[in-house]
């Protein structure tokens, strides 16, 4: 009578890293797929899945979703769409295809939006709907307890953050967006190809960290002063993230050396 969700640890908690740095490698190059749980209405997208096992397909929508249920009283659980025609034929779902997600495509970026349900469409009635349960009503509507809401794991700070885009390395500094919850800092000049100065408002210990573009950690310093210099000279041109923690602030900032 929901939305028909089911999240999957991969590893366990011992083992999470080392699983996570596995599926990161030459062997699998994994790529996580971002989400996006606002409840908003989509006009273009794909569906990925594995039709009755069969290998890999994509199914294209090109119309907009619209909000439906499936088998329950419950409205507003899922989106609902007819797949297109395109020049590598029409688009449908098989048995099997169950629990794969349908993106949305946005400015560039394709995000899970639902998950596959069931639906009509076979191979001689390619028009008939699909029904995909809602990230947005995965995210906290399925019930009161934590464990039927997808927020108590997919944002277990309770940040707010409801978009989320993917990555191949999710865990890195270098893949989070600009992060700035305190005005207690100054970085500059940025860009800048000799001294970076990060400048405190107060005397409080800094502790800041500099990564590259693929998460690997290239500086590390703390100081009880009020301004730190970070001699970017021997640094690659390129873009850099800082992060600088002072207390409970902290600041995610992307630099460039040129």
């Amino acid at each position: 009578t929901g939305s028909d969700f089911l999240l999957l640890q991969l590893g366990s908690t011992q083992n999470e890293q080392s699983t996570i740095t596995k599926l990161k490698g030459s062997s699998f190059n994994v790529f996580w797929n971002g989400w996006d749980a606002n409840n908003t209405v989509s006009s273009q997208g794909v569906g990925i899945h594995h039709p009755a096992g069969d290998i890999k397909k994509i199914s294209t929508y090109t119309s907009s979703l619209y909000s439906d249920t499936y088998g329950g009283t419950l409205g507003g659980t899922h989106w609902s769409l007819s797949w297109a025609s395109t020049q590598n034929g029409h688009g449908i779902t098989e048995g099997g295809s169950s629990g794969s997600p349908l993106f949305t495509y946005n400015n560039g970026n394709s995000r899970i939006i639902g998950t596959l349900t069931g639906g009509s469409s076979y191979c001689d009635t390619p028009t008939d709907p699909d029904a995909y349960g809602k990230m947005s009503f995965h995210w906290s509507s399925n019930g009161s307890s934590s464990s039927k809401k997808a927020s108590s794991y997919l944002d277990p700070s309770n940040s707010g953050v409801k978009v989320l885009d993917g990555s191949a390395d999710p865990c890195s500094v270098a893949s989070l967006p600009e992060i700035k919850i305190s005005n207690d800092f100054d970085v500059y000049p940025n860009p800048s190809n000799d001294i970076l100065y990060i400048k405190s408002s107060n005397s409080e210990g800094v502790a800041v960290t500099v990564y590259d573009i693929l998460g690997h950690e290239v500086f590390q310093s703390q100081t009880e002063q009020k301004i730190l210099e970070i001699n970017l000279g021997d640094f690659q041109k390129g873009v850099y993230q800082v992060k600088i923690s002072q207390g409970n602030s902290v600041v995610i900032k992307s630099i460039s050396k040129i």
